[in-house]
């Protein structure tokens, strides 16, 4: 469900002054559930997820995909180290896990030979790293909650 709620998240409209600004809803959501849950939640789940984005955003085909599954390794590479690491250090390890994701996006968009960079493309990771540690606490008590595992 909490996928579902990211797909809804990323659609809805937006002021064009905030559209900029929108996190990344969806990659949040992955990189917690890789995090919590890594035997349940991982590359597969990120490369069908991508393939989902791709589609629901109009994106080239793949794009997010790859950019999906190389945070879920990411994650799952570290994620022993990442659970234990405070509220705020892992904002930051997220924020520099979505620039790397952010970069991948990027050189798609060039290799396809579409050249549309500004500096603002990079401020999804910093609003994402400043929901991060909310996220993070209501995702953790909705997980104990209904003691998914």
């Amino acid at each position: 469900m909490t996928f579902v709620l990211g797909f809804v998240l990323s659609a809805l409209p937006l002021p064009d002054t905030l559209v900029d600004w929108r996190p990344c809803w969806l990659a949040m959501f992955l990189i917690y559930w890789c995090m919590a849950l890594p035997e349940r939640v991982g590359i597969s789940s990120a490369w069908f997820l991508g393939l989902l984005f791709d589609v629901q955003q109009s994106f080239i085909f793949g794009q997010h995909a790859l950019g999906f599954t190389f945070l879920a390794y990411i994650i799952l590479k570290n994620h022993k180290q990442l659970r234990v690491y405070p509220l705020l250090h892992q904002a930051i390890m997220v924020c520099v896990y979505l620039i790397m994701y952010k970069a991948i996006m990027l050189l798609v968009t060039f290799l396809s030979g579409k050249i549309v960079y500004t500096w603002d493309y990079w401020l999804p990771a910093i609003t994402s790293m400043l929901i991060w540690p909310w996220l993070f606490i209501v995702m953790r008590d909705i997980r104990r909650k209904y003691n998914v595992a």
